[in-house]
């Protein structure tokens, strides 16, 4: 799914802000680092397999968000 079509999806469903657009706004660092916290805390039950690398990823290259102009959109 496109970052679009999943902030649709989570509208659709009753959040007032989409998905995508929410971990903009957090901060793909901030979520990263809740990220690994639950990991630790809860294994497997606290983070998919899938996206804990992908956010670590994401960090590692500058997409931190809104806040750095890019993260799952770019920011002029």
């Amino acid at each position: 799914m496109s970052p679009k079509d999943i902030d649709s999806a989570s509208k659709k469903f009753g959040f007032p802000v989409g998905n995508a657009t929410l971990l903009d706004e957090v901060g793909i660092d901030v979520a990263a680092h809740i990220a690994e916290y639950l990991s630790k805390e809860f294994g497997e039950r606290g983070t998919s397999k899938a996206g804990l690398p992908i956010l670590r990823d994401l960090v590692k290259n500058g997409f931190n968000g809104r806040k750095a102009g890019k993260g799952v959109y770019i920011y002029e």
